[in-house]
């Protein structure tokens, strides 16, 4: 039997890729990437975290680790970026939970990628990427999944979470560097 994570893993796997790419092009090395990587991530929660006001457990771990984006953001003391405000996603909170918790995993990733580089971040630039706080929101999330959803509810999670991604994904492309001329 499938549970609801694994449903929503195989949903929303193609759109998990597309994003993975999106973010690929940001050399983690640089000031500029780093930077690009933290504001795409800022920005994609200020536009996720309205649609959790009914949701507190959700809503307040997301604001924890918009918090922790922008510390880590504001540790590479470089000038700030215009803001360029898009309007926030309607989307369901379960959605917004599971392609923002999940995320964490993918943190772990980045840090991992972050100790083999030759450019050493200091801890309070990786502190975005190092922080291990969410779990017991990921556990909840988890237990929520597998009770009391329908399959019709599931697919509705499902597309939402693609929207989610998508919506990341549109956050790292407005921050992509224009592609080279030398390379055309």
């Amino acid at each position: 039997m499938t549970t609801g994570r694994q449903y929503l893993n195989r949903e929303t796997r193609g759109e998990h890729t597309a994003v993975e790419a999106a973010f690929d092009v940001f050399d983690m090395a640089t000031g500029e990437g780093m930077d690009a990587i933290l504001t795409a991530h800022i920005g994609a929660m200020d536009r996720l975290i309205p649609a959790l006001s009914d949701h507190p457990a959700y809503r307040d771990e997301i604001l924890r680790l918009r918090s922790l984006a922008s510390r880590s953001r504001d540790a590479l003391d470089l000038p700030e970026r215009a803001k360029t405000p898009r309007q926030a996603e309607a989307l369901h909170p379960l959605a917004i939970a599971y392609v923002v918790l999940g995320s964490r995993l993918g943190a772990r990733v980045i840090s991992r990628r972050l100790d083999k580089q030759a450019v050493r971040w200091n801890d309070d630039v990786r502190g975005y990427f190092t922080d291990e706080g969410s779990g017991p929101v990921w556990s909840l999330l988890c237990e929520e999944l597998e009770t009391g959803h329908w399959d019709a509810e599931l697919t509705d999670i499902a597309d939402d979470a693609q929207r989610v991604f998508a919506l990341y994904g549109e956050e790292a492309r407005a921050l992509s560097p224009a592609p080279s001329m030398a390379n055309a």
